[in-house]
């Protein structure tokens, strides 16, 4: 499917960078969907081991008896801002803004479908995994008290490796997608920090996150673009008078 088949009349292509077909999506969607399951089922079978979760329970340790004033603010605002109901928000508000730039309605809703399931699904992963977070009890200035079994993936890595990748995807072809790529690297490794920093969870939480996030959002785009957006640009976002 060709990408001069989805830009609308008048309508640079390079501005739909996020609706180009993969060269190979079948290949893609196996390989993406391949490392997801992997992911999913070391996640639990390292959650069951008790000397795992001591060993990156060590990480946490460190980071908790190097607190400051300062760090704490940035980790607790970080917290605070990708936290499900402002991370919702957020989503929805990047994805307006989107909107408003492109003018472009396919670019909108492919953008917070991609960015949306890929943080979103992650709450089914973390049921799944059902991994209790670090004991903050053992930490020396814990900054969260959470204590619940969804430590696996963390939400708010996976949302700001999801608004990451989403914005890179959009910018494919274009000489900013590298400052996109470096700026998204960043904010997720920070987010990622902040998370450990404050003590909701292991490394392996992060770390996991990122790739889960990455590869569902591959995995539904290579399916998304090769098959669906057209069709559904035809049947919802056609003129009226086309109809």
């Amino acid at each position: 499917m060709s990408t001069a088949l989805l830009a609308p009349a008048g309508r640079r292509a390079d501005v739909r960078g996020i609706l180009r077909p993969f060269r190979h999506p079948r290949a893609v969607f196996v390989v993406c969907v391949l490392v997801a399951l992997v992911l999913l089922t070391a996640a639990i079978a390292l959650s069951g081991s008790a000397a795992w979760s001591r060993t990156e329970l060590g990480f946490d340790q460190a980071l908790s008896r190097g607190h400051v004033p300062a760090l704490d603010a940035v980790a607790l605002t970080i917290g605070w801002v990708l936290s499900p109901l402002q991370g919702l928000v957020l989503v929805i508000l990047v994805s307006l803004g989107v909107l408003w730039r492109t003018r472009d309605a396919m670019v909108f809703l492919t953008f917070a479908l991609t960015v949306a399931g890929g943080w979103l699904s992650s709450e089914l992963v973390k049921i799944i995994v059902h991994r209790a977070r670090p004991d903050y009890h053992l930490l020396a200035h814990p900054l969260s008290t959470e204590v619940n079994n969804a430590s696996f993936p963390s939400g708010h890595t996976c949302l700001a490796t999801a608004l990451a990748v989403g914005i890179i995807l959009l910018l494919r072809g274009r000489r900013s997608q590298w400052i996109a790529i470096a700026v998204g690297a960043v904010g997720a490794i920070v987010v990622a920090w902040s998370r450990l920093y404050i003590g909701a969870h292991y490394p392996a939480d992060v770390v996991g996150a990122v790739v889960y996030t990455t590869a569902v959002m591959f995995a539904f785009l290579a399916v998304w673009t090769q098959w669906l957006a057209a069709p559904v640009e035809r049947l919802l976002l056609r003129p009226r008078s086309a109809r």
